[in-house]
């Protein structure tokens, strides 16, 4: 059975929905899948099995471009920004009280985030325009003096200069020298005078303060140890007591406080006058005191 190709009808309907896709997307394909097709027939007019498939030619040059689309629908009216201020990181963004396209500028980053109704949304670095150079400040203060450096090496010793002319100022006395060597002695002088006679006695007057104390004057008393003075004898030496106190308070020298009379040396009256010549051999310490009342006293250093 023989084809007839003219009642053979091409149309993007005649073939399934992958293969007019096709076609409409690849026009050079299809011219060559028709000629394809027609050897096909033509190699089989008696209706028999049609063979296996070629393989697809190449693909042919692309078509011309189609003409422009219509122009789309205008879209929504796009949302403002109202830049609100700057907060220093994220978590200081307000939480409340936001309106959609609020800005607001986290300066840590220099990123703006913007409100989109449920978040801030980061819309990525914001970086006005330059402005202009601010005025000069005025100038600081003086800082202080540093510290003075170290003192440099000392400089070479410079030529001498000319000698001046003459003094006429006297320059000062130079140091005394040695002493000379002592000379010969001279003649022994004529024997002078004698001298006046050494004082080898000493007295020494004697009051009472009531019943606690003698009360001392003459040589070596000075106020404020004129109360029951601690005495000091030399031995050789005559020492004078007079005690204008008379029997109220008996003057008496003793070996001890409270011990028995030392009378080596000792006469006159312990009521009245009393001389004490200090023998060589007595003893180191005695001991002065009233015979009624023993707190009044003390002790005689002999030396």
């Amino acid at each position: 059975m023989a084809y007839n190709r003219s009642l053979i009808k091409i149309s993007p309907k005649t073939f399934p929905d992958q293969f007019r896709s096709s076609v409409n997307r690849e026009t050079g394909k299809i011219k060559t899948e028709l000629e394809l097709l027609e050897s096909t027939i033509a190699a089989n007019p008696g209706g028999g099995a049609a063979g296996p498939a070629g393989p697809a030619g190449p693909a042919g040059p692309a078509g011309p471009a189609g003409a422009t689309g219509a122009t789309g629908a205008t879209g929504p009216a796009g949302t403002s920004v109202v830049l609100k201020g700057a907060v220093n990181a994220v978590i200081n963004l307000p939480s409340i009280g936001n309106t959609i396209g609020d800005l607001y500028v986290v300066t840590t980053t220099g990123d703006g985030y913007v409100w989109n109704g449920s978040a801030w949304a980061n819309t990525g670095a914001i970086q006005g325009p330059t402005g202009p150079t601010g005025p000069t400040g005025p100038t600081g203060p003086t800082g202080a003096t540093g510290p003075t450096g170290p003192a440099g090496p000392t400089g070479a010793t410079g030529p001498a200069g000319p000698t001046g002319a003459a003094s006429t100022v006297p320059g000062p006395t130079g140091p005394t020298g040695p002493a000379g060597a002592t000379g010969p002695a001279g003649p022994t002088g004529e024997t002078g005078p004698a001298g006046a006679a050494g004082v080898s006695e000493i007295t020494w007057s004697i009051s009472a303060s009531g019943s606690s104390d003698y009360v001392f004057s003459g040589p070596g008393i000075v106020a404020g140890n004129t109360n029951d003075p601690v005495l000091y004898l030399y031995k050789g030496f005559t020492y004078v007591f007079v005690n204008t106190t008379g029997a109220s308070h008996p003057f008496a020298i003793r070996v001890s406080n409270g011990g028995s009379a030392y009378t080596s040396g000792v006469s006159g009256s312990q009521t009245g006058t009393q001389t004490f010549v200090i023998p060589m051999n007595a003893p180191s310490t005695l001991y002065y005191q009233c015979t009624i009342h023993s707190g009044m006293g003390n002790v005689i250093n002999i030396v």
